[in-house]
C-alpha cells in the first residue's frame, strides 16, 4: 500500500464532471504515517468504450478525513494531480463514474482520502475501456464489461447470418405453429420504425443456426452465461437449478441494474411506469422489447424484455430471461422455440 505525504494549496480546477485537484509533494517520508483508514478494495467494472464506474471499501475510522475519491489516469500510479472523483465522506463503501474515457485504451485508478493535509492512495488497479463491434450489415455495437464478461449494449439487430445467408424476415407471416424449425426475425408488430429502439426479435431456431447470428468474436449466451451476470450483479442472487419452490425470480435487483431508468408516461424513457428499481447500474441498458407469439400475436412492449439463451430445455421449448416494468426483479422460464425474443450476444 503506498502512502504519501502532500502539502496542500488552495488551487481548484473545476470542470463540468471531474474536479482536478493540483498539490505539490512533500519531502516528508510518510513511511511510517499512522493512517485512520486503509482502503480494502478497489474495483473497476461495468466498463463500456468511453465510461467506468469505480467501487472501493474503506476500513477503520473516516470521521477525520476531509476528502475522498478516486484519482485515475492514462499512466501508472495516478495521484490527485491526474484525473479525479471525489465523493461524501460518509461511508465506508463508496462508488463514482467516469465519463469520456477513450476506448480501447488502458487507465489506472487508484482510491485516494486527504488527512491531515497528507494524502494516502491504495494499490493500484488497471483496466481496458471497451471498443464497439458492428456485425455483417454493418449496425455498431456498444459493448459493456460487467466483471470478466462482455455484452452487446443493445439488442441485435441483424438480418444476414455471419456468412452473408439472409435471415428470412417473418412480416406478415402470422400463425406458423406448424412450422417444425421456423427460422425467422421479426419488427415487433411488423412495423420498422420499432427497429432503432428496440432490435429484432427471433426466434430460437435462427439464434442456434451454425451460420450464427453474433457478431465475429460474439455468440448467443446460455444459461451459465445469463446466470453468471446476475450472480456478478446480485451475489445473493438464485441460480436456476435452486429455485424457491413456484417462484422464477433469481433477483430481486439485478433486473432493476440492467434496465434503462425513466417512464413513457413522463416521455423519460421507453418503459411504462412504475418501472420499478431500474437504474442501468450495469450500463447494459435493456429495454421493453416486447415479444412475438407464434401465433402471429405480438406483446409487451413497454412492459418486458425477453430475451433468448442458447439452452434448450425440451424438444420443443428453450430457457430464457426477462425483467418486468413493475420492479426490479429478473426472472427465467422456458417457452416455445418458435417464439420471438431478442438477443444479447456474449463475447466469446
Amino acid at each position: 500500500m503506498e502512502k504519501k505525504g502532500i502539502i496542500s494549496k488552495e488551487l481548484l480546477v473545476l470542470s463540468a464532471f471531474l474536479i482536478v485537484f493540483s498539490i505539490p509533494s512533500c519531502d516528508v517520508d510518510n513511511d511510517d504515517q499512522q493512517w485512520s483508514a486503509e482502503v480494502d478494495t478497489i474495483l473497476a467494472d461495468y466498463i463500456t468504450s468511453s465510461s467506468v464506474t469505480f467501487n472501493a471499501d474503506i476500513l477503520g475510522d473516516i470521521s477525520s478525513l476531509e476528502e475522498m475519491g478516486f484519482c485515475y489516469s492514462k499512466a501508472p500510479l495516478p495521484t490527485i494531480q491526474d484525473s479525479k472523483l471525489t465523493v461524501p465522506v460518509d461511508i465506508g463503501l463508496f462508488n463514482a463514474s467516469a465519463e469520456t474515457l477513450d476506448p480501447g485504451t488502458i487507465y489506472y485508478v487508484r482510491a485516494y482520502y486527504i488527512e491531515g493535509n497528507l494524502v494516502y492512495y491504495s494499490d493500484e488497479v488497471s483496466f481496458t475501456t471497451t471498443e464497439p463491434v458492428s456485425d455483417i450489415n454493418g449496425n455498431a455495437y456498444e459493448t459493456v464489461q460487467v466483471g470478466d464478461q462482455v455484452w452487446l449494449g443493445s439488442n441485435l439487430s441483424v438480418k444476414n447470418y455471419r456468412n452473408g445467408d439472409p435471415i428470412e424476415d417473418g412480416s406478415l407471416l402470422g400463425n406458423y405453429l406448424e412450422l417444425e424449425e421456423p427460422k425467422y426475425f421479426f419488427y415487433f408488430n411488423d412495423e420498422q420504425e420499432y427497429e432503432s429502439d428496440y432490435g429484432l426479435l427471433y426466434t430460437w431456431f435462427t439464434i442456434t443456426d451454425d451460420r450464427n447470428i453474433c457478431p465475429e468474436g460474439y455468440r448467443v449466451p446460455d444459461i451459465i452465461d445469463w446466470e453468471n451476470l446476475i450472480m456478478h450483479l446480485d451475489p445473493l442472487a438464485y441460480r436456476s437449478d435452486n429455485l424457491p419452490v413456484n417462484s422464477l425470480e433469481l433477483s430481486a435487483v439485478a433486473g432493476g441494474m440492467m434496465k434503462t431508468t425513466g417512464n413513457v408516461e413522463d416521455n423519460t424513457g421507453l418503459w411504462y411506469q412504475p418501472n420499478g428499481g431500474a437504474n442501468n447500474a450495469s450500463r447494459l441498458s435493456f429495454l421493453p422489447n416486447g415479444l412475438r407469439d407464434p401465433s402471429g400475436t405480438f406483446d409487451g412492449l413497454g412492459y418486458n424484455s425477453p430475451h433468448w439463451s442458447f439452452t434448450e430445455y425440451g424438444q420443443d421449448s428453450a430457457i430464457m430471461y426477462y425483467t418486468h416494468f413493475f420492479n426490479g426483479g429478473i426472472y427465467t422460464n422456458n417457452f416455445s422455440k418458435k417464439s420471438g425474443y431478442a438477443v444479447r450476444c456474449i463475447k466469446n
